[in-house]
């Protein structure tokens, strides 16, 4: 599951236990974006690293931490 804010410079993830590697789409070509996995058994935010756009508008993600549930945020880098 995901959401986003018009503007794309936001998107928030869902990947269910046991989901595919997820893709996104949708964001600022050539951007970076700043991207943190949230651990919802614990609470913890973990630092996923920068990502960048493609031309394309497609945001690489990295693998999951896991083959169960966690979330994703995903903020377009304000220094840009």
């Amino acid at each position: 599951y995901c959401a986003r804010t018009p503007e794309r410079d936001l998107f928030m993830l869902y990947c269910e236990t046991g989901a595919a590697q997820p893709e996104l789409r949708g964001g600022l070509a050539n951007r970076t974006y700043d991207a943190w996995w949230f651990e919802p058994r614990t609470g913890d935010w973990i630092d996923a690293g920068p990502l960048t756009a493609d031309a394309w508008c497609r945001i690489p993600l990295p693998p999951l931490p896991s083959s169960q549930d966690w979330a994703m945020k995903v903020k377009l880098r304000e220094s840009e």
